[in-house]
This record gives structure tokens, C-alpha cells and sequence, in this order.
């Protein structure tokens, strides 16, 4: 921008709805890991078929699909402007960057109810190979006898890694506020969303209006991108 200062509104918009857009889309990669994660975590905490877990493991399938889900439809029904560079939809692109940010330390304690506290209480990987400590540190390791000690132990330090590291807290802030704060979401869904349209359908249906036009929904098609 050269002193086209009427743009700089769009223009930090359009950023900003590119940029939720792609949250959709690697956002779900982190719940992809940690929905792995806690799984593995059940299995070798024997308890993969307990029914809260199965419950608790189902809802990192809710978050990462939803929000992948309204990344899809923001690209599908998005705009390609005059200058032929194409935007994702603003409501579907906030809606699934809002959703990711505010579960995103849910899905941190869904890991941490599932793995219990032995990923913090790991002693160090050294004392799994000295002869003196490493029959007994095996018997502590394996919760599951159908897995075994290196495997089990394998799995405990990715689990550290992934939920009880410097890198956890990293992951667990960018994804509050990656893309913007979750009150920006907020913002530009009260900006952007048309609510006179759902005042109209509850009037209509509340006996209020005779009528009720939905025209605009029922020729809502995608665009065309080629």
C-alpha cells in the first residue's frame, strides 16, 4: 500500500480471515497427534475400553473433524475478488478457528486424565539400562502385559514430550491465540454473520410474519474456482 489508507481495514481483514482459514487446516493436525497420543496412552494404561475414555477419545474426533470440516466450506463457498485473488468464507473460517483455540487446553487435559501422572514421574532414560535399577524400573514401566518394557517406555517419553514439555506450553498459547485472539473470532463473527436473517425465520415461525423468504439460502451454491 502506497498511502491507500481506505484498504487498511480489508486488507488486516483479509489477513486475518486467511490466516483462521489455515487454522482450520493445521489445527486438527495437533488434535490428530494428541487424539494418537491419548490412544496409545489408554492402551497402555489397559484401559482403552472403558467407556469414559472411548467418550473422551471421541471428542478430539469432534474437534479436529469440525474444524477441518468449516476449513472445507470456507474454501468452497469463498470469494475471488476483482483482482482475481481468491478468500476463504469469513464466518466458516472464524467459526473453525474459534473452535480449535478455545478447546485446545481440553484437549491437553483429556491426555492428562488418560495418561495419569507417570509421563512427570518418569525417572531418567538412563536408569532404564543400568543393570542395578533396570529390572525393577521394567515392572513399574508396563501397565499393559501385551506391550512391552521398551515399548512401553518408548511411548511414556513421547507422552512427556508431547504434554509435559516447554513445547507443550508453546503449542497450548498459539493455539489460544494463533491466528488472533479467540475475541477477534468473536468480532468479526458479530460483524460478519447475518443475524437479521434468523430474527426473520423465529418471527416467522412465532406467527409474527406471514412470510418468511429463503431464497438466499436455497441458491447458496459454491463458487466456482477455476
Amino acid at each position: 500500500m502506497c498511502g491507500e489508507w481506505e484498504f487498511g481495514r480489508r486488507l488486516a481483514l483479509l489477513f486475518a480471515d486467511s490466516h483462521r482459514h489455515s487454522y482450520s487446516g493445521c489445527k486438527p493436525a495437533v488434535s490428530d497427534i494428541l487424539c494418537g497420543a491419548a490412544s496409545l496412552a489408554a492402551q497402555a494404561n489397559n484401559i482403552e475400553k472403558v467407556p469414559h475414555v472411548k467418550e473422551k477419545l471421541t471428542e478430539y474426533a469432534g474437534a479436529a473433524e469440525l474444524a477441518y470440516a468449516a476449513g472445507i466450506a470456507a474454501a468452497v463457498f469463498g470469494e475471488k475478488t476483482k483482482s482475481g485473488v481468491f478468500f476463504p468464507n469469513p464466518i466458516y473460517a472464524n467459526v473453525g478457528r474459534r473452535l480449535t483455540g478455545e478447546l485446545i487446553y481440553h484437549e491437553y487435559n483429556l491426555l492428562t486424565e488418560i495418561a495419569g501422572g507417570i509421563s512427570v514421574t518418569l525417572p531418567f532414560k538412563e536408569d532404564f539400562f543400568a543393570e542395578k535399577t533396570k529390572g525393577f524400573l521394567e515392572q513399574f514401566i508396563v501397565r499393559n502385559p501385551n506391550l512391552t518394557a521398551d515399548y512401553s517406555l518408548k511411548l511414556w517419553k513421547f507422552i512427556e514430550d508431547v504434554g509435559a514439555s516447554p513445547m507443550t506450553a508453546w503449542y497450548e498459547i498459539a493455539g489460544v491465540h494463533g491466528g488472533g485472539s479467540p475475541i477477534m473470532e468473536t468480532i468479526a463473527l458479530s460483524i460478519e454473520y447475518d443475524f437479521e436473517t434468523r430474527k426473520n425465520l423465529a418471527r416467522y415461525l412465532a406467527g409474527i410474519d406471514d412470510s418468511y423468504d429463503e431464497s438466499k439460502e436455497l441458491n447458496l451454491e459454491p463458487n466456482d474456482i477455476k
